[in-house]
């Protein structure tokens, strides 16, 4: 789980260099979270996934 997450995340980064400052402050934040906790919450879990489905959704076009 915690390797789909950082994966995930990657890919997420990847988007957001196309959105502004705040919105990458915001995604490092959760990407350095899912990286150093051992065990993700089980929201902060749902948050990360709702963000890299959101973002996929955002640019998938």
């Amino acid at each position: 789980m915690e390797s789909y997450l950082l994966d995930s995340a990657a890919a997420v980064r990847g988007c957001l260099i196309k959105l502004g400052q705040r919105e990458r402050r915001t995604m490092n934040t959760i990407i350095e979270r899912a990286s150093t906790a051992p065990m993700l919450e089980p929201m902060e879990t749902g948050m990360c996934q709702l963000v890299v489905e959101a973002s996929m959704h955002s640019f998938s076009g």
